[in-house]
């Protein structure tokens, strides 16, 4: 479980990097694996209903869990509820692939070739056109952009007006 640990506590800072107490509570349920309410809140030097609401988010997230159960108190009849929060590792990680997916498909959605896009680049070799986005990667050392299929430096298209497409947002 050490990569799981280290992966859920990837998310938690890179998620959560707003407020400090999230990675928190990350960290020191994985360090212990299980702990109770009051332990938690003092671990974190708050009070249980901030922790709550704290944990509260977490856990809408996906990525701790409760376990509430009903103890007594000394000298009390009535049992009340006490609860443990843990993180459940194969929970945690479904989510976190779950929403890695919906992320990656909307920038996909977002950012997607469509019939309008033009090719603005095009290799005088190979006849090969290419995007602006899928050139990014491919420059040689002077930061020119090269064919990704025959490494022959790439021309710049010019739009029926004659002016350049680059700079066009």
């Amino acid at each position: 479980m050490d990569i799981a640990s280290t992966l859920i506590r990837s998310v938690a800072r890179a998620f959560y990097h707003a407020d400090p107490a999230y990675i928190i509570i990350i960290d020191a349920l994985i360090m212990h694996s299980t702990l109770r309410d009051d332990d938690l809140a003092l671990l974190l030097g708050t009070q249980t209903k901030h922790l709550r609401k704290l944990c509260g988010r977490l856990r809408e997230d996906g990525l701790i869990s409760v376990h509430a159960r009903a103890e007594l108190r000394e000298g009390a009849q009535r049992p009340f509820n006490r609860d443990y929060y843990f993180i459940n590792f194969h929970k945690a990680i479904d989510v976190i692939k779950y929403r890695l997916k919906v992320m990656m498909r909307s920038i996909e959605e977002k950012y997607s070739q469509t019939a309008e896009e033009k090719k603005e680049y095009h290799c005088p070799q190979c006849k090969a056109e290419w995007t602006q986005m899928e050139v990014l990667d491919s420059t040689d050392e002077y930061f020119q952009f090269i064919c990704k299929t025959c490494r022959h430096l790439l021309n710049l298209s010019a739009d029926p007006n004659g002016s350049s497409n680059a700079g066009h947002l």
